[in-house]
């Protein structure tokens, strides 16, 4: 128990060299979040249409940058600069099987041949017929 104080203290030391002058004081959790995101197979992904197989590559996307944003022990809620030895291994516990799935969405995107086709208004040359040049 006497190390965990020690910890603690430690943690409120670092806090404290925040630079902020109305400092909360207090140490932003660790923050647990379930988002509502499909966790599907490949097989089943490859089914989707790619519209909605971009949705939720999008949803993926924003999930795990918010988990690189508010994951791990943070100083405060102003700067939310991260108070710990490893960054790298505190968060990645929880990025890395979040960054899989997303690889994994890409790579069924990339091979759909309909996302490659540019849009209709961009397949053609505009041409603008009857305009004189003004001069200025």
């Amino acid at each position: 128990m006497a190390g965990y104080a020690n910890w603690q203290q430690q943690l409120i030391s670092k806090v404290s060299e925040c630079g902020f002058d109305s400092h909360p004081g207090y140490l932003q959790q660790e923050i647990k979040m379930e988002p509502n995101i499909p966790i599907m197979s490949v097989e089943q992904l490859q089914k989707m249409a790619t519209n909605r197989l971009y949705v939720i590559f999008r949803m993926v996307t924003a999930h795990l940058d918010n988990i690189y944003s508010h994951y791990g022990w943070r100083c405060c809620e102003m700067c939310l600069e991260y108070v710990g030895d490893n960054w790298e291994e505190d968060v990645g516990q929880y990025a890395r099987p979040v960054k899989e799935y997303r690889d994994r969405i890409k790579t069924i995107l990339d091979s759909r041949e309909d996302l490659k086709k540019k849009p209709k208004w961009r397949r053609h040359k505009k041409v603008f017929r009857g305009r004189k040049d003004k001069g200025w």
